[in-house]
């Protein structure tokens, strides 16, 4: 029984609690609703805003649309060639130029040095030696005359009637006959040179004034020369250069 009263005064006291709050109560609840729609609004204008869809109707709609959505290939970057560096050839180098061989100095002779104006084509009128040389800065002796004199020419020894030649082609100049030297003929070769063949034995192979030919014979070996009577039958041969008489040898090869 007692329960009961109690029971009872508690019921009664929230009836009481409720009935003079119950404005209080009322705008409590409308605040929290209030309050809950606007935290889901503002939450759903920021899940517009930032692109946040629920993962509800984000899963929907990819199971729902997965088949009509296009898929769209990756667009693969294009590989840019990577520029390879032209190899420069090298430069070639330049070929020098031949060297070219010096040619070798002609050795020096022990042979004479023969004259600057020399013709090598003078040939030997007669065959044979030397018998008396040329003498023209000395004395030679002549046994004929029994005397030293100078010796203008050289005698080669030959036997009478041997030919005589010309040494080199050129141009009878003189005949004549002189008391010392018999029978004469003078030959000009040009250039200043001229030869004397003496001591001949004929004067009419040829005459003044015609051409003859190196090797022609132009008289023969005689005894005219009446200054060289002692010696050996011989020619006399003199060689002029410009007027002056010049050593034979330096002309004759």
């Amino acid at each position: 029984m007692n329960f009961s009263n109690q029971n009872n005064q508690r019921n009664g006291k929230w009836r009481g609690f409720f009935s003079r709050n119950s404005f209080y109560l009322v705008l409590m609840v409308c605040l929290v609703a209030i309050g809950v729609l606007t935290y889901r609004l503002v939450s759903d204008s920021m899940s517009f805003y930032t692109g946040n869809t629920p993962q509800t109707d984000a899963t929907a709609i990819d199971n729902e649309g997965q088949a009509d959505i296009p898929e769209f290939a990756t667009a693969v970057p294009t590989a840019v060639p990577t520029a390879v560096p032209t190899a420069v050839p090298a430069a070639k180098e330049s070929t020098p130029a031949p060297k070219k061989t010096p040619a070798p100095s002609p050795k020096a002779t022990n042979a004479p040095a023969k004259n600057a104006d020399a013709d090598d084509r003078m040939m030997w009128p007669v065959p044979g030696e030397v018998s008396q040389n040329y003498a023209k800065e000395t004395l030679a002796y002549s046994k004929t005359l029994a005397e030293w004199r100078t010796h203008l020419g050289i005698d080669i020894t030959a036997p009478n009637a041997t030919q005589v030649k010309s040494v080199m082609d050129g141009i009878i100049t003189e005949i004549a006959r002189d008391d010392g030297l018999g029978i004469i003929i003078v030959i000009d070769h040009g250039n200043g040179i001229s030869t004397k063949y003496a001591n001949l034995s004929t004067d009419n192979m040829i005459k003044v004034g015609e051409q003859v030919k190196k090797g022609q014979v132009i008289s023969g070996v005689g005894d005219s020369a009446t200054n060289e009577m002692a010696e050996k039958p011989h020619l006399h041969f003199e060689v002029i250069k410009d007027g002056a008489n010049i050593d034979p040898k330096k002309y004759l090869n």
